[in-house]
């Protein structure tokens, strides 16, 4: 369970974050902050400072003001609290205090917290690398009329990347005028439309001769930005102190890259077996002789000594096995078994496993939270494969689905 902190909680976008982490069983709010703490009825508390939080969080997710960055800076770094940072308009200063702050704790900063925005971003810089000076560049940004700054910090950073992948020689021109004069060939267009409700809109257009390439990317509410947002802390929650970015979330956003169910299988559970390694040895010999191949292996040791085993078969092994089974543990003084005949092995995997920590956490916590009892567990550095009941096992895929987004 991921523990939210939302600065800005009763803003419009600190609403929409609230009510999307309201609808994930993996993440909570567990309180706000809002220079107007009654505005909302929420179902945390909401309070006009940091300083009068008790609540710990596990990261702050501030869609607030610029003005609010030292305080959100100061809490983060006192109570080692990751934070990402959705909030635009910062300074320079800004900038050079959040670099500080990453030294000690996780931030997230992105000019725009719309996953399409920074995959537009991507191609753009493909589009720069590939056809250099020989095409005109010009980036066309709209919003609503209620918006202040121009041209939009989103402009801004699709014109940067723009400049980085051409060795810095843009020229930035914002707007056109008489006065403007003939386009230069290193010239960038920046270009601000204010009007209506448009939530955003950022247009990058590549114009060469007699064809014109162009990069669109609309947003037709603002929820894409509360969306981003929480999956940017679902990516922070336990980082290691740094400044991250969304191109780092792009680049890795799957730790689970697969998930597949074997519904061919079965289970077999042996009780009260003497705890000596001649015994384990025998029974997986009879096992072996009889041409049966197993899988998940699961061992637990009870307060008497004995030893309670089970593990995987398929359905085809399963008659072979309990004969052998049967036979070897009949020599045993108070040794049982019992038999699943249907179970589902479900496997996730994905190399993002091996750096990333709490995914085993992650994945049963979610299991329990929608009643899913798991038979068996086995992993390695980069998969996790469980069994379940067949009854449950789409249950269990969608869970997997939901929890790593896949």
């Amino acid at each position: 369970m991921i523990r939210l902190m939302i600065s800005g909680a009763n803003g419009f976008m600190g609403q929409v974050v609230a009510r999307i982490a309201a609808e994930d069983k993996n993440m909570s709010v567990v309180c706000g902050v809002d220079k107007i703490t009654d505005r909302f009825e929420n179902p945390f508390p909401v309070y006009s400072c940091f300083t009068d939080i008790h609540e710990e969080a596990d990261v702050i997710v501030d869609f607030s003001r610029p003005d609010a960055l030292s305080d959100i800076l100061a809490y983060a770094v006192k109570t080692n609290t990751p934070a990402v940072l959705c909030t635009t308009g910062y300074t320079e200063d800004d900038i050079a205090a959040i670099k500080t702050a990453a030294e000690s704790v996780a931030l997230f900063k992105s000019a725009n917290m719309s996953l399409g925005v920074n995959l537009q971003m991507d191609l753009i810089k493909q589009l720069a690398e590939f056809l250099g000076h020989d095409y005109d560049i010009e980036i066309i940004e709209k919003h609503h009329n209620r918006k202040v700054d121009a041209p939009s910090g989103t402009a801004l950073a699709l014109a940067d990347v723009l400049n980085d992948a051409l060795h810095h020689e843009l020229n930035y021109v914002y707007g056109r005028t008489p006065e403007s004069g003939k386009r230069e060939p290193k010239d960038i267009g920046i270009h601000s439309i204010r009007g209506g409700t448009v939530v955003g809109e950022h247009q990058v257009a590549f114009y060469g001769n007699d064809e014109v390439i162009t990069v669109t990317h609309e947003a037709q509410s603002r929820q894409v930005f509360a969306v981003g947002a929480v999956r940017a802390a679902r990516f922070l929650a336990g980082k290691p102190a740094g400044l991250y970015a969304m191109d780092d979330f792009i680049k890795n956003p799957h730790v689970i890259r697969n998930m597949y169910f074997d519904q061919n299988q079965s289970m077999i559970s042996v009780s009260n077996i003497p705890p000596d390694s001649l015994t384990l040895a025998g029974l997986f010999e009879a096992l072996t002789t009889s041409g049966v191949n197993i899988d998940i292996i699961t061992q637990s040791i009870l307060t008497s000594g004995l030893i309670n085993l089970s593990f995987s078969l398929s359905k085809h092994d399963l008659k072979r096995a309990t004969t052998a089974m049967s036979e070897y543990i009949d020599e045993l003084d108070g040794t049982e078994m019992t038999v699943l005949e249907d179970v589902t092995k479900v496997t996730v995997e994905g190399s993002g496993m091996e750096r990333e920590a709490g995914v085993a956490a992650r994945l049963f916590s979610a299991l329990a939270l929608e009643n899913i009892p798991v038979k068996a567990i086995s992993t390695s550095e980069i998969k996790i494969a469980f069994c379940v009941v067949p009854e449950q096992s789409m249950d269990a895929l969608a869970v997997v689905s939901k929890v790593f987004d896949i």
